[in-house]
């Protein structure tokens, strides 16, 4: 059972509070909305061993789904799984799951755990007033009929999927947390993305829960692998370099190339791999079959994508590459900007 009620909470930064000496602590975020005020406790430590949390902050966040948050109304706003419009730190590609890092909760110096990182963001947005909003992914409390209405907070601030057992019942798909601060007139996003040590990195498609054997952000953290043969062991292996997105010229009129929308792989590893049952897949879940083609040990093959359902919008999108299994092994997005007429965007 996934978390109730999912969805993402837009106000204005109040104050904020430390908890240091809590064995269980969290960054107490107040927010502001429509008069209403509303707490966000975000975790800081795991009760579980490793304890400390892993992140990453974007401090300059360019995904498709800003388009929707800067268009959202003060609130609360739910985000139902059918709609695929809340964050999957696995399936919306939004940053790169290697590049997290881990921090204490409490240290006695500046900037050096991860209650200072968030104070200096959410100073920053408050300083800036009514140019910041926050945007706090997660599930709103107490438990209430109508979401709407009464709700004290959001908490779930961090990934909700691939848990330990012990927090399964919360593991869903499209119902991640996290923490987006909004400056409009500077036209910028910076993105606070969190997890525990204990979550995996690959999950079922359907409930969220962790695939046996997966690798997790402790691998990540300590630099392990997962055993061979278990989800994860191939990650990276094939690298999503490159996307033609908006050949030149409308399609089928005077002025079009005639070159189509096309998506580059690279091969990272010192062997060939075979790409029958691999897939490339877009936002809208089209698929796009690799079967026939072998890259070679460091070798990079274009994908044309005119003869297949895969579509890469010119607005803004997300491109994925499956291995047989089904498993994720990269994933990239992209912006309306980077999507320039006739130019392929570099990942």
């Amino acid at each position: 059972m996934a978390i109730l009620r999912y969805g993402v909470l837009k106000a204005k930064a109040v104050s904020f509070e430390r908890e240091d000496n809590d064995p269980t602590p969290h960054f107490q975020l107040q927010l502001e909305a429509g008069g209403d005020s509303f707490r966000v406790p975000v975790n800081v430590r795991s009760s579980l061993s490793p304890s400390q949390l892993v992140y990453l902050i974007d401090e300059n966040f360019r995904h498709p789904i800003t388009i929707m948050l800067a268009g959202l109304s003060e609130g609360f706003t739910r985000l139902p799984e059918s709609d695929r419009a809340g964050l999957d730190y696995i399936r919306s590609n939004l940053f790169d799951l290697e590049a997290v890092v881990s921090l204490p909760s409490s240290l006695p110096g500046q900037d050096d755990d991860l209650q200072d990182i968030l104070v200096s963001r959410t100073q920053t947005a408050i300083d800036a007033a009514d140019d910041a909003f926050v945007f706090a992914f997660g599930e709103p409390f107490p438990g209430n009929a109508d979401p709407a209405a009464n709700i004290e907070g959001i908490h779930d601030i961090h990934m909700n999927q691939g848990n330990h057992p012990r927090f399964q019942e919360d593991d869903g798909v499209f119902h991640d947390g996290g923490l987006i601060y909004h400056f409009p007139s500077q036209d910028r996003f910076i993105a606070v993305f969190l997890a525990f040590q204990s979550q995996a990195l690959h999950t079922d498609d359907q409930t969220g829960h962790a695939l046996a054997g997966s690798r997790t952000f402790q691998n990540v953290i300590e630099g392990t692998d997962p055993d061979p043969g278990q989800p994860g062991e191939r990650d990276g292996a094939l690298r999503i370099v490159g996307a033609l997105a908006n050949p030149e010229g409308p399609e089928g009129q005077p002025g079009h190339t005639g070159r189509p929308e096309s998506v580059t792989l690279l091969n990272t590893t010192p062997d060939a791999i075979t790409l029958d049952g691999w897939a490339i897949i877009d936002r809208a879940q089209h698929r796009q079959a690799l079967d026939g083609r072998a890259i070679e040990a460091g070798g990079a093959e274009l994908v044309a994508l005119d003869a297949g359902p895969v579509q890469l919008g010119n607005s803004g999108g997300t491109i994925t590459l499956l291995d047989e299994n089904g498993l994720q092994i990269d994933g990239v997005s992209y912006t309306r900007a980077d999507a320039r007429s006739g130019f392929t965007i570099v990942f």
